[in-house]
């Protein structure tokens, strides 16, 4: 490639990776002003503490909002319980009993109205009464007001599961109470089968019924009807709850959210925190802490649920859950968030197509330099031009998959780039050494700026989109590392590469590719959140976060960047395979750290930053360790010739 030529290319790099800076700014921007939090807690364990205690509802409330509770957390009532810990239904509540038939024939033997095999819903007053008839009948339930000796009842015919899983409405005179003491409403829905306009109709009803309400949440894995107008306009004007790790499966979410965002100018979702019941009871008031505060801090998570464990100690399960909202409340506050009755949505600004095109531009033409850095120039130009053109197109017809495409293409090109021009077979003195590894992590960072620069969308920095092809990303410049790193170095050679093949395979070899399969598989399966870790290293991480406030990586400062140091300071071989293999890990989990968009930017920042001082540190000892065993070796063998 001609010098002009490069300089042009490096400077068009240069000016698209001050784009990705640029929507990057305007990220952080929103981020650090986006500072509004609200703390809830569950309905049922509300019921259940003022059962089981003998308090009045809304002292335990008042108690709760006095600790630092905001928000009150409701699912949606049915009319039977659907365990015998379950007070989320009118029955427990003393609004409604549900009789056998043939219960009911014992109570009255002179009725002809009674059909032993059906069930029969005696609701205490005139509004649930209503609420249960109604909800059931829109619901595609058969449903009958039936006079039995002048008392109303309800007649089903359908099981009692029905009754203990469909939603029915919810206890408007508890709702009442919380509001008059200040919880903002939260209510949890339920789906339903047999839709209908009617049904919607309704059901939007009762949601706008609610006293005080708050962001709007569904409870089950589909949610119905997402493209209903009246139901996109009810979380325009109320919000969409997110549920952590539960909301991203479920069917229809990312339809209505994306429909009731106003072609995407302003979503309106909120994103919520909590543990299941299981891990509520393994967890101290420390651990719970970490684990909140964690999610505040670096996943723009903004309502967070606490829930009581629910063991047999009622005194004990209520003051753990009091101790865990006042102290998350207190550190919150400390770190400059606010409890706020309503939350700001958070919305980035749009993205444009200008904007798109340039900050994906970098990525391929940093493509074009690495082949021509492979003396194949004109490949280069071609593939870049396609590449080019075909980005553009896609914008167009799915600017959705074009972004999605572009970033993982850029975290693929830039760490291969990156560590393939700072390969070299000689050694070099521990100054070079730095600054070839300060190089290679600059190039790298190109990565983390163009996933930066497509990505910054308010859908993703909600979790609504994803960053796709995590494993590919993790995977790809590895392969690509390895494979220009033997091109480079024996270009096509059918002689070398049948030599490589037809050598001996000794018990050594083998071990070292079993370790590192098991490597591999281990990097892998811990990449995104779907991993598990042991407790040592759940200490060390919580030790990281308290001690630094903010975790590096620990396959990047212990792993990945000291084993780059070491390779480039004695100069690559193929027997070093395994240091080129981890060493690239540290670059490529550099770029990955900004793939979580709902992480803030500058924590992603401080988070490199630190794997990077600390990795250089590491790699330094790591050296002065290997130069000692080295001089230790050659004296021994000295000695014993």
């Amino acid at each position: 490639m001609k010098k002009q030529s490069k300089i042009i290319i490096s400077v068009l790099i240069v000016i698209s990776l001050c784009v990705c800076g640029f929507i990057g700014a305007r990220r952080i921007n929103v981020e650090q002003n986006y500072r509004d939090i609200q703390v809830a807690i569950r309905y049922s364990d509300v019921l259940n503490i003022a059962r089981q205690t003998n308090e009045p509802i809304d002292v335990v409330l008042k108690h709760f909002n006095d600790l630092g509770a905001n928000a009150l957390f409701v699912r949606e009532n049915t009319v039977l319980p659907i365990s015998s810990a379950d007070y989320v239904n009118f029955k427990d509540q003393g609004k409604a009993t549900v009789y056998e038939g043939y219960e009911l024939e014992k109570d009255y033997p002179e009725s002809n109205n009674i059909r032993r095999s059906n069930l029969y819903i005696e609701a205490y007053d005139e509004e649930t009464f209503n609420l249960i008839y109604n909800n059931l009948t829109l619901k595609g339930i058969s449903a009958y007001k039936t006079l039995i000796e002048g008392e109303d009842y309800i007649e089903v015919t359908v099981p009692t599961s029905i009754l203990t899983t469909l939603g029915v409405g919810y206890n408007y005179e508890h709702l009442q109470v919380a509001a008059d003491l200040g919880y903002v409403i939260l209510p949890q829905v339920k789906s339903w089968d047999h839709v209908s306009d009617e049904s919607i109709e309704a059901f939007v009803q009762q949601i706008e019924a609610i006293p005080n309400l708050g962001t709007i949440y569904f409870a089950d894995s589909a949610i119905v009807e997402p493209k209903n107008p009246m139901i996109v306009e009810m979380i325009e004007e109320h919000g969409l709850g997110f549920v952590e790790f539960f909301s991203e499966k479920q069917k229809g979410f990312e339809t209505l959210a994306k429909t009731s965002s106003q072609k995407g100018i302003a979503f309106n979702v909120e994103r919520l925190h909590t543990v299941t019941d299981a891990q509520v009871k393994q967890y101290t008031t420390d651990g719970l802490m970490d684990r909140y505060m964690l999610a505040l801090t670096e996943r723009n998570l903004r309502t967070f649920l606490f829930k009581m464990p629910n063991t047999l100690d009622i005194e004990k399960d209520a003051n753990f859950l009091g101790t865990n909202i006042s102290t998350f409340t207190e550190l919150a506050e400390t770190k400059g968030y606010t409890v706020v009755n309503e939350i700001k949505p958070y919305n980035l600004p749009m993205g444009s197509y200008v904007l798109s095109l340039l900050a994906g531009l970098g990525a391929i033409l940093v493509f074009v330099l690495l082949l021509d850095y492979l003396k194949l120039t004109k490949v280069g130009y071609i593939l870049g031009a396609l590449g080019l053109i075909g980005y553009a197109g896609l914008l167009k017809v799915s600017p959705d998959m074009g972004i999605k495409l572009m970033a993982l293409f850029g975290a693929v090109i830039y760490p291969t780039y990156g560590v393939t021009i700072v390969l070299d077979d000689k050694e070099r003195n521990i100054k070079e050494t730095i600054l070839a590894f300060i190089k290679c992590s600059v190039i790298s960072f190109g990565g983390a700026l163009t996933i930066i620069g497509v990505l910054s969308r308010t859908s993703f920095g909600l979790g609504i989109n994803v960053f796709a092809g995590v494993k590919a990303a993790m995977l790809l410049p590895i392969v690509l590392v390895l494979l220009i790193a033997y091109y480079e170095r024996h270009g096509l050679s059918y002689q070398y590469y049948k030599d490589l093949l037809s050598n001996k395979v000794t018990y050594l070899a083998l071990g070292i590719m079993a370790v590192g399969a098991v490597v591999l598989l281990v990097y892998t399966s811990r990449t995104g959140n779907t991993g598990s870790i042991s407790p040592l290293e759940l200490t060390f991480r919580q030790f990281l976060d308290t001690t630094l406030g903010v975790r590096p990586r620990t396959k990047e400062f212990l792993i990945g960047h000291p084993l780059m140091l070491v390779l480039l300071y004695y100069g690559y071989k193929d027997k070093y395979i395994p240091l080129l293999v981890l060493g690239a890990i540290g670059q490529i989990s550099l770029v990955n750290t900004y793939a979580h968009i709902h992480t803030p930017v500058l924590i992603s920042l401080i988070r490199m930053g630190y794997g990077l001082i600390f990795g250089i540190v590491i790699g330094l000892i790591f050296i002065g360790v290997t130069k000692l065993v080295g001089k230790v070796i050659n004296k021994w063998v000295l000695k014993n010739q």
